[in-house]
């Protein structure tokens, strides 16, 4: 901008960025030049100091769930554990709304989560939007995490569940959508935004 401002983009490796290939580089030769931090690895962390950790994940694409991952994650969130707000971001959902959840995200990385004080975590994939309840051991608790998702915005949406028949699930619909996050003090507020720019979802924790 005009004052020097940028928006920066942290970008989570997904199918969409993905084709066959024995190499992470053959499967996704445009992701990593572009985004991978450091190059040829796609789990990592941006922090704000004192404030806030960003914990970046792939879902399977062109890394395992478990193994090297696993190991690196439970490593990472650990000295972010006291963090005001802690967030993990991937593909792939552990609790998602239009095809199957990824049981090895549940078995290997939700406990992690749990362990470490993960605030929220942002889920993509089914082209729908998802608010759970707070989640601890996959079911409602005041001390759990919340999971936003479930990533549609330029693509076709697909049905949802209905909620009588999810308990985990808090707010489900097929629209396209952005999640305006933000972060202050002792508090963390969250806005699901339609196209049209209207506001059909909202939610906010004080700690």
């Amino acid at each position: 901008t005009q004052d020097d401002r940028l928006i920066p983009m942290i970008a989570a490796i997904g199918n969409h960025e993905t084709r066959s290939g024995k190499t992470p580089l053959e499967r996704a030769p445009y992701y990593y030049p572009l985004f991978g931090a450091p190059p040829g690895v796609p789990f990592f962390t941006v922090d704000v100091p004192g404030r806030l950790g960003v914990i970046v994940l792939d879902s399977g694409h062109t890394t395992q769930i478990a193994g090297a991952q696993m190991t690196w994650l439970d490593e990472a969130l650990r000295p972010r554990a006291d963090l005001p707000h802690l967030i993990a971001v991937y593909h792939r959902p552990a609790y998602g709304t239009a095809k199957a959840p990824s049981i090895p995200i549940r078995e290997h990385w939700v406990p992690l989560f749990e362990r470490h004080g993960v605030d929220v975590v942002y889920e993509n994939d089914h082209h729908t939007y998802k608010r759970t309840h707070l989640l601890r051991g996959g079911v409602p608790a005041p001390d759990g995490i919340l999971y936003l998702g479930d990533g549609a915005w330029g693509v076709g949406t697909r049905g949802v569940p209905d909620l009588a028949e999810r308990p985990d699930l808090a707010h489900a619909e097929s629209t396209r959508h952005l999640i305006l996050t933000t972060l202050a003090e002792g508090r963390h507020s969250h806005q699901a935004i339609d196209a049209a720019g209207n506001v059909f979802d909202s939610w906010s924790r004080d700690d």
